[in-house]
């Protein structure tokens, strides 16, 4: 692997969650994206009825 490769894979995953509308309400953080890996973290709150 190369860092172009590594920085090709990054630029990817940052695109695809800017593009979906679930990241920003699920609170989903990018921890570390390289070719073939991704490590993210996301945070579960309490929201309405769904949840006790």
């Amino acid at each position: 692997m190369t860092g172009d490769e590594d920085t090709l894979a990054r630029g990817a995953i940052e695109h695809s969650l800017s593009q979906e509308g679930m990241g920003s309400v699920w609170d989903i953080e990018i921890e570390d994206a390289r070719e073939g890996y991704a490590r993210v973290a996301m945070s579960v709150r309490k929201v309405g009825r769904f949840m006790p």
